[in-house]
């Protein structure tokens, strides 16, 4: 079975774990397994491109992109 979250639940859990370990730390490592499953789908020295909104998830493609450079 596949338990979904609600959007509030959502919302709940993004911001206890940001109160966790900070909402910058909770973008870096989204950005970081973001760039981890771009390793694996384009070929090294492919193109890719994010759109990026102004929001945490804009910061989460932000931190992937910056991952890829590293």
């Amino acid at each position: 079975m596949l338990y979904v979250l609600t959007p509030q639940e959502m919302r709940d859990a993004d911001a206890a774990a940001g109160a966790r370990i900070g909402h910058e730390m909770l973008m870096r490592n989204a950005g970081d397994r973001v760039a981890e499953r771009i390793r694996a789908l384009v070929p090294r020295g492919g193109r890719v491109v994010a759109f990026a909104g102004p929001g945490d998830n804009g910061g989460d493609a932000f931190a992937a992109l910056a991952s890829l450079d590293a």
